[in-house]
């Protein structure tokens, strides 16, 4: 995301709207004021599931970009749709999202 905003992106939008079946659109993007990046799986390694890797991660980039600052964690995919109008369930541990 860091390399999409800001005054050195690297990557570039067109400019247009979001498309009919998106909630974000790149306006939406190049305003943000934070970065939650959120790995998605059905399960992951032993090592990423350990509670002190991402709060390692987290501590780590804390204070690096007062900007925007960024955050790290994980969702565990918990449903899938039943059919094409359907949506994905997801779970972070503590609860569905």
């Amino acid at each position: 995301m860091r390399d999409a905003i800001g005054a050195s992106a690297i990557f570039k939008f067109e400019s247009k709207n979001a498309a009919k079946n998106c909630a974000i659109g790149p306006e939406d993007i190049l305003r943000c004021s934070k970065i939650r990046a959120v790995l998605l799986a059905p399960d992951f390694h032993p090592l990423i599931s350990e509670p002190q890797m991402f709060a390692a991660l987290n501590t780590a980039t804390t204070g690096l970009y007062s900007d925007r600052p960024i955050s790290f964690e994980t969702a565990t995919i918990s449903g899938y749709p039943q059919d094409e109008s359907g949506d994905f369930e997801f779970s972070n541990g503590k609860s569905n999202i």
